[in-house]
């Protein structure tokens, strides 16, 4: 063992890595077989409190408790993991020394003992500092808490806020007697969202009677995404008024898109005026977004005056997307002018997208040459992204110097995607050496897009080896999704091992979806039981997805209860708890 770091020594911030079963075993025989006065001794000198301390912190941070740690809670949650490590029962002498331990160091000074603090710990409260080791948050990424862990945040937790977090970091991985202990101590600490969470929770789980009630309670507590919910069970059950009057509730909780509901249904009901009533109450408010919605519904209407006039009131609150809408009816109506009169007001204004938009509107039109135009005076306006529209233009217009002219440009400037787009351009046109030379161009540059892409173009062709070489360099320049195209390229070349580790390396980093893929490749393919074991993985990990869509596919009665009640928090399916 090496020696526990001083205070102020350089090595003080740096957490343990945890106990071998060896020294787990030898620290727990050598305290059972020594005197009290010895038992302390062991405790200072093997870091117990500091390391259980530690891990308490980090489990909670990562899991969503951002608040001052109460001391009973770093204590509690710190007892809870250390006796899951050392796989003894919660009430081990040792675990309970060492929770007494945590609760004396955290009502002092810290010293070597403890992570620095931010601030003072007080008799009240424990708040280590939040830049945890990144090795020990990738080794911990897929494990989930013992059930005395959970249960102690749902007793010594002080906020809604951290109560309601914790139960979505439950809920995302299936542990829901937790999510749902935890959702509920949040509700009744004032937090509506939290029973909305949970109505959610229940009715995923098929508890519709359940689920029904707790949207009741949410809704009554002043949740607005309830309000609207329960508005639109209203509105199928035909009671439109109840329904207006509920999105009404649910707008004034704060829910931004119940005013256009509302303005919906009194479109629909005949009520024109009406409806525009509740979309300037909402523009008033500063959300135009009803106008425009009912202008868009005016419009489909074959309304387009109506439709015109609400768009320029929108525009009139100060809303300048309205001005593509207003730019796109006078393009359909044949006013060119008017149009780009339109554009170039949002240009002025800063929105140079509303012109592009009417630049592609012309081009699916087959005006390329009024697209090019506009093209260029969004690039003179200082837009850097034009780049590749006005490459694309070249290149359709049969000038392929000038489309590559344009690209290399691009490149000049520190913008390697119009070469990528260009390539992939001539490679859809079956033109692949000259795609294949622009994507070697783009990778030279550091483009991981043009990367994968030259990956698939050699995989098409068969060659795997320089296939994967592009993939890996597309990971290793941090495209997410070259870590799937990697992963992939080797579980079919059988190399299982190699793929799940790459999956892995992904889901440390915080990007679980390789693992969900890699899991339904191997769970829907010729290896059921691979596929289960790396879906339970990644749901450890906070993604149920690939769990939840192979448990639905499932045979066995067992899995559908998976869906139900979830998992305990050692990863084995619950037993029916409600």
């Amino acid at each position: 063992m090496e020696p526990e770091p001083q205070a102020g020594s350089a090595g003080s911030s740096a957490p343990r890595r945890g106990f071998s079963s060896a020294e787990q075993q030898r620290i727990i025989a050598e305290y059972e077989n020594s005197s009290r006065e010895e038992r302390d001794s062991i405790l200072r000198r093997e870091g117990l409190a500091q390391h259980a301390a530690r891990i308490a912190t980090l489990d909670l941070r990562r899991l969503g408790y951002s608040s001052p740690i109460p001391i009973a809670l770093l204590a509690d949650t710190a007892a809870a993991l250390l006796a899951d490590e050392f796989q003894v029962g919660d009430d081990h002498e040792l675990i309970k020394a060492v929770s007494r331990a945590v609760c004396e160091r955290a009502d002092q000074q810290p010293d070597g003992q403890f992570p620095p603090s931010v601030p003072a710990p007080s008799s009240t409260s424990y708040h280590p500092g939040d830049c945890p080791d990144e090795d020990i948050l990738r080794a911990r990424c897929y494990y989930v808490p013992p059930a005395g862990f959970w249960e102690a945040v749902s007793r010594h937790a002080q906020t809604a806020e951290d109560l309601r977090a914790m139960g979505r970091s439950a809920a995302s991985r299936l542990r829901l007697r937790y999510a749902d202990q935890l959702y509920r101590r949040a509700g009744n600490a004032g937090s509506a969202e939290a029973w909305w969470d949970l109505a959610r929770l229940r009715e995923e789980a098929g508890d519709v009677d359940g689920a029904k009630n707790l949207y009741l309670q949410a809704a009554a507590a002043g949740s607005p995404q309830a309000l609207s919910h329960l508005a639109e069970l209203r509105e199928k059950a035909g009671d439109v008024d109840g329904a207006k009057n509920l999105y009404l509730q649910a707008a004034d909780a704060g829910d931004e898109d119940a005013l256009g509901e509302v303005t919906r249904l009194y479109e629909e009901a005949g009520d024109p005026d009406g409806a525009e009533q509740v979309a300037q109450r909402a523009a008033d408010s500063g959300d135009a977004g009803p106008l425009i919605s009912l202008a868009l519904m005016r419009e489909r209407a074959g309304d387009g005056e109506s439709a015109e006039r609400l768009y320029r009131r929108a525009l009139d609150t100060g809303d300048t997307y309205a001005l593509w809408d207003l730019a796109r009816l006078r393009e359909e109506a044949g006013d060119r002018a008017g149009a780009e009169q339109f554009a170039r007001q949002a240009l002025r204004s800063g929105k140079s997208a509303v012109m592009r938009k009417l630049a592609i509107f012309r081009e699916d039109a087959d005006d390329l040459d009024g697209a090019e135009s506009l093209y260029r005076e969004v690039g003179a306006a200082g837009d850097p992204n034009t780049s590749y529209d006005l490459s694309r233009i070249r290149e359709k217009v049969g000038d392929p110097d000038g489309a590559e002219e344009i690209a290399r440009q691009a490149v000049e400037s520190g913008d390697s995607d119009p070469l990528w787009h260009l390539g992939r351009m001539r490679a859809n046109d079956d033109n692949y050496a000259s795609g294949k030379e622009l994507y070697l161009l783009a990778c030279d540059a550091g483009n991981s897009e043009a990367m994968r892409s030259l990956g698939w173009m050699l995989e098409r062709e068969g060659d795997l080896a320089g296939a994967e070489q592009y993939y890996r360099q597309a990971k290793d320049a941090g495209n997410s999704d070259g870590f799937w195209d990697l992963a992939r390229l080797r579980e079919e070349a059988g190399d299982p091992d190699e793929a799940e580790d790459i999956a892995r390396q992904a889901a440390e980093s915080g990007d679980t979806r390789i693992l969900w893929h890699l899991a339904l490749f191997r769970g829907k393919g010729e290896d059921p039981d691979g596929g289960e074991r790396l879906a339970l993985l990644v749901t450890d990990a906070g993604d149920t997805r690939a769990l939840r869509e192979l448990a639905e596919g499932h045979k066995d009665p067992r899995w559908e209860n998976l869906l139900r009640f979830g998992l305990d928090p050692d990863g084995r399916f619950s037993d029916p708890w409600w």
